[in-house]
């Protein structure tokens, strides 16, 4: 049998998400029913949830979260110690690489 490397990919810590996202609305003084208005949005439920560090918005809520909070998406998604330019877009799906190179573009 074949030796099979295994990929490893990367993810994001949701409850670090959820520590970002409320130290940037501290930072603006702007609170879950504010950013619920900005982004709007019919629920306030899922903002609750990002906060919590439960769930993740998609990427077209968290490009308007950045906007909103005026803080870059890496700035909200990665780990103080970690740079974006350490994933390898070689290790991604195919579908990854088409984030990778949205989110670039957005940048």
């Amino acid at each position: 049998m074949k030796n099979i490397e295994k990929k490893e990919y990367p993810s994001i810590d949701m409850e670090v998400f959820g520590k970002r996202l409320r130290e940037a609305c501290e930072l603006q003084n702007m609170t879950a029913r504010q950013l619920k208005a900005q982004l709007h949005m019919g629920s306030i439920q899922a903002i609750y949830l990002w906060l919590e560090g439960k769930r993740l918005p998609n990427l077209d809520n968290l490009y308007a979260l950045s906007k909103c909070l005026g803080v870059s998406m890496e700035e909200l998604l990665e780990e103080r110690n970690e740079k974006p330019e350490t994933l390898k877009q070689t290790e991604m799906t195919d579908y990854g690489d088409r984030v990778l190179s949205y989110w670039a573009h957005l940048r």
